[in-house]
């Protein structure tokens, strides 16, 4: 049998017939296939999401993406402002509608608010990522509600939100497709700045009585106004005690730091009743909490 022709090329590698290997035109054949399908799938997809004046979805300025996001917004901040502006950034024309939770149904369901609902929605107008506000909008979002304002997506945080006695509230929204992920900042929420307020609330207390304030104005008794003074008044000469006096005053000084931890989660359980104390939820010795929600203790 004669050997295979042969012919070498310049750089004198050896090319050999141009008879082709079957497997691996029949390989090749299913890879140009599998692109030809991706293509046109592709294509098929852009088609489908241009609108009748050919634009993809989101890019016609005339006809933006509708989208909602819904919440409390109780001492707005930058944590809300920065999932609005991630809503308003999904796609390139956005229309962002933002619900705004009423006084009644936030106190029943999630607990009180420091602003009351009328605050709360100016405050989310003034952001400038938001188009419109709704207030009060439903707890829970309905698909009706969807349509009647012609909404495309939802936008929230991913994380299940259980509450009004059922599971993720936004769950029905998550299974018919209309549903957008935003990201939480951490760190950062309403809880955590009552709570910073809160931890420091002898010296918020002393700097606006200090400032010309009145109990009366500030929700405290006479008395306790001048349990806060006296306690301002004894810390820095604590800080530089010796012996019996200033032991005995650091030890009185630490059962108040103790009672103050305690207040601390009864007061922020009052405002966000999904918040988890770092204590047990019982009342400090001779605490009075009031109806108007200001604890004064009874050191």
């Amino acid at each position: 049998m004669p050997a295979r022709a042969t012919t070498r090329s310049k750089n004198g590698d050896r090319k050999g017939s141009h008879t082709q290997d079957p497997l691996d035109a029949e390989a090749k054949n299913r890879i140009h296939q599998l692109l030809d399908n991706v293509r046109e799938q592709t294509k098929e997809k852009s088609e489908s999401e241009r609108n009748e004046n050919g634009f993809v979805e989101g890019e016609d300025p005339d006809n933006p993406v509708r989208i909602y996001c819904d919440g409390v917004f109780d001492v707005f901040h930058v944590g809300h402002a920065k999932v609005l502006e991630q809503a308003k950034k999904m796609f390139k024309y956005v229309y962002l509608i933002v619900g705004v939770s009423g006084d009644e149904e936030t106190l029943r369901l999630k607990g009180r608010t420091v602003m009351d609902e009328k605050e709360r929605t100016e405050s989310v107008e003034h952001c400038k990522w938001v188009d419109e506000v709704i207030c009060p909008c439903p707890w829970i979002i309905s698909v009706d509600f969807l349509e009647k304002h012609n909404i495309d997506y939802v936008a929230h945080d991913d994380i299940p939100y259980n509450s009004a006695g059922a599971g993720d509230i936004y769950s029905e929204i998550k299974k018919i497709g209309k549903f957008k992920a935003t990201q939480r900042t951490d760190g950062i929420s309403t809880s955590d700045l009552i709570l910073r307020i809160i931890k420091d609330y002898d010296k918020y207390i002393w700097r606006s009585l200090d400032r010309g304030y009145t109990p009366k104005e500030l929700g405290i008794s006479q008395t306790k106004a001048l349990r806060v003074k006296l306690k301002e008044k004894l810390l820095p000469m604590v800080n530089n005690s010796v012996g019996k006096v200033g032991k005995d005053i650091t030890k009185t000084l630490d059962k108040w730091k103790k009672n103050s931890s305690h207040f601390v989660d009864h007061f922020i359980h009052q405002f966000d009743r999904d918040y988890k104390p770092k204590h047990e939820l019982v009342m400090v010795d001779k605490a009075i909490l009031r109806d108007d929600g200001i604890s004064d203790f009874d050191y």
